[in-house]
């Protein structure tokens, strides 16, 4: 079956491995992917990236490599948008890739009109649940699709629809959150309600933090050493309860949120 879903794998000039790490997984799973160039913060100055990103004014921690970072995202959203198709996977170069993902690539029969964006990964690792509502579909054999009501970090892995992306192009507030929280943190993000979000379960990727040191790993380090960062997460946390309780009042529920390589194989993380 042919590929209708393009894949964007997001990659720094000076990262060839990681780029070779990722042809490899996805030649096996039998998908074609093209690369986008990512802005790398070594080399690019803030002024350079997208103007409506705001840094200094975020509503949660962005370091310059986090702002880099939202910017490729949105470039591989404009890609998207320029292209013929309805979707596009969004992929980093250091995930480790569920085979199980071919599917969901190659027809998008799955996937309900209201979604917007679907999260692939699981981020972290650890005992992990998330607040979602009853299954909307399979994706792929054993993987079932659920509406979104609560935060997943990570945007290492993740589908987007054309209608999201143009919602996202056309925003005109400012953007003061990484990637992830735009897309994944009902709590944070000031475009989540209308893009429609959902997670697959079990996820279809996760970072491989064994094989790659992360390029933003000193920036996380100092977002650790923030000293509102926990007071900011709890305000937003307790902030979204009650809009929680209401989901949970028309099904939502708490679920594990796990990694699974095969739907044969025990989960992992």
């Amino acid at each position: 079956m042919n590929q209708v879903v393009p894949i964007y794998v997001n990659n720094l000039a000076r990262r060839p491995d990681r780029l070779h790490y990722m042809q490899a997984q996805l030649s096996q799973a039998g998908l074609q992917f093209e690369r986008h160039a990512a802005f790398d913060v070594a080399g690019v100055c803030e002024e350079d990236l997208d103007p409506r990103i705001d840094r200094p004014r975020s509503r949660v921690f962005m370091s310059s490599e986090s702002a880099c970072n939202l910017a490729s995202h949105l470039a591989m959203h404009q890609r998207l948008l320029h292209s013929g198709a309805e979707a596009a996977i969004i992929m980093e170069d250091d995930i480790e890739l569920s085979p199980d993902i071919a599917p969901a690539a190659r027809d998008l029969e799955w996937l309900p009109p209201d979604i917007g964006v679907i999260q692939f990964e699981r981020y972290g690792s650890g005992q992990s649940r998330r607040l979602v509502g009853p299954s909307l579909g399979k994706p792929s054999p054993g993987r079932s699709l659920h509406r979104l009501f609560s935060r997943v970090g990570g945007s290492a892995c993740y589908l987007i629809t054309r209608r999201a992306a143009r919602h996202l192009a056309d925003w005109t507030g400012p953007l003061r959150a990484p990637i992830d929280h735009l897309l994944f943190s009902p709590n944070v993000s000031p475009v989540f309600g209308a893009l429609g979000t959902a997670v697959v379960l079990p996820a279809l990727a996760r970072q491989e933090d064994q094989l790659f040191a992360s390029d933003i790993a000193m920036a996380r380090d100092r977002r650790k050493t923030d000293p509102w960062r926990h007071a900011r997460r709890m305000y937003y946390e307790v902030n979204c309860i009650p809009w929680q309780i209401t989901r949970m009042s028309r099904g939502a529920r708490w679920v594990p949120f796990q990694y699974q390589r095969t739907v044969s194989s025990a989960p992992d993380g």
